[in-house]
């Protein structure tokens, strides 16, 4: 496995190796054989290597409902990887993306709702309204401004995030329907029925 992820990584770059930590730990929950392979990461490519690594553990700590370990995990790297890529590196925003979401679960919510809005800033200057890493963003603030009741904000982002789905996925796609139905959702909420009906039509 070792030799594997550093294969990857040497010959096709660390954005490549993007993934391999939530393949190989999704059945064990990041335990054991994610530590294996960091450990032979950092011997064989070094410190810049662990850090995009660890980043990809935490992303599956949050997956599997270990937001407070991947919040402590993403804290340590993050702040290393932005002097290392500079603050708009499409892999520094993904680590806070990442952040935002273990922060708003463990009930950080301000913070991780500010935190979003920073990188859902950021990807749109750096990769455009309606790139699949922008859309994440805008579907994570859209469900968090939800669950704080804020339906003036969620039903703003969650415009941007239909119309966005729909340009680059299409009306049929599993996305775009999700996104429209969290729409009408916040139109209902908001007292807007005849509006919502319009997202669904």
């Amino acid at each position: 496995i070792i030799v594997l992820a550093v294969g990857m990584l040497t010959e096709n770059g660390v954005n490549a190796f993007s993934g391999i930590l939530e393949f190989f730990s999704s059945p064990f929950c990041g335990n054991g054989i994610c530590q294996v392979v960091l450990t032979g990461i950092q011997a064989n490519l070094g410190d810049f290597a662990v850090f995009i690594a660890r980043q990809n553990l935490a992303r599956t700590y949050v997956d599997v409902g270990r937001a407070k370990e991947a919040a402590e995990i993403l804290e340590q790297v993050r702040g290393p990887l932005t002097e290392l890529l500079g603050p708009d590196h499409m892999a520094l925003l993904a680590a806070s993306h990442s952040l935002a979401k273990a922060w708003i679960a463990v009930g950080r919510t301000a913070e991780g709702i500010e935190l979003a809005e920073e990188v859902l800033r950021r990807r749109t200057e750096v990769v455009g309204a309606d790139h699949p890493e922008t859309l994440k963003s805008l579907a994570q603030l859209g469900k968090a401004y939800r669950a704080t009741n804020d339906l003036e904000k969620a039903a703003d982002v969650l415009q941007k995030l239909v119309v966005g789905a729909r340009k680059r996925f299409g009306n049929e796609a599993e996305f775009t329907i999700s996104a429209a139905f969290a729409l009408a959702t916040t139109f209902r909420d908001q007292g807007d029925v005849e509006q919502a009906a319009t997202v669904v039509d």
